[in-house]
């Protein structure tokens, strides 16, 4: 059974374990199964409510291990069931928080946020574009709705950077792909914002046919020539 932590003692957890952890790149494989604890000796395991997304801090090896796919989740959670060790359950946006956490300190530690540098960003937005102007995780531009769809697509636990091989995919575009999962996600997102500044950035990331996602799943086995 999934343990719930009172949102005080979440965010108190989690300010401290963001500011103590050197959180580093992401990895494929689970976590170890006997080391989702709420404290910083060891780190802990957090899901969100809809058990869509799964992340582990670890405080031994200093890093933050990220699992976007539903089925790796889902595999996760009943291994660490039955290890009788299962993740403290967050709200969406909570969870949210930790991945901005880990994305923002792995781009600090590869020299990858340069201030300075110009971004083509959609008017009215802090990460509606490549990167992020925002100052927090909670700084949106004016068309709030619109940004947080965008933000919120930002924190995808799972994607693959160009020119980067993940999960056996090598990502070889110059725009980084996300978990179809995150995109589908995204749309709804944008679909529900609604507006032309929804329609617009949607058709600039859906439409234009340069930004691609990848979805894991067993071998399919398909005929291939007809029988009829």
């Amino acid at each position: 059974m999934l343990q719930h932590l009172a949102l005080s003692t979440v965010i108190s957890k989690l300010l401290y374990m963001a500011a103590s952890l050197i959180l580093a790149a992401t990895v494929d494989m689970p976590p170890a199964l006997n080391n989702c604890k709420l404290n910083e000796q060891d780190g802990a395991c957090f899901t969100d409510i809809a058990e869509r997304r799964f992340v582990f801090l670890d405080a031994a090896t200093s890093r933050c291990q990220m699992i976007a796919d539903k089925y790796l989740v889902e595999v996760t959670l009943k291994e660490l069931s039955r290890a009788a060790t299962p993740p403290y359950v967050l709200q969406s946006e909570q969870l949210s928080f930790v991945i901005a956490a880990c994305k923002r300190r792995d781009a600090r530690a590869l020299g990858l946020q340069q201030p300075n540098r110009p971004r083509l960003m959609f008017p009215g937005t802090k990460w509606c574009g490549p990167g992020d102007e925002a100052d927090s995780f909670d700084d949106l531009g004016e068309l709030r709705e619109v940004d947080a769809c965008c933000r919120d697509h930002d924190q995808c636990p799972d994607n693959i950077k160009p020119q980067e091989t993940k999960h056996n995919i090598t990502n070889d575009s110059g725009f980084t792909i996300s978990h179809c999962d995150c995109d589908d996600a995204f749309r709804s997102c944008l679909t529900a914002a609604g507006g032309e500044a929804a329609e617009a950035v949607g058709l600039a990331y859906f439409s234009t046919g340069f930004i691609k996602c990848f979805r894991l799943a067993p071998p399919v086995v398909a005929c291939v020539t007809w029988s009829g």
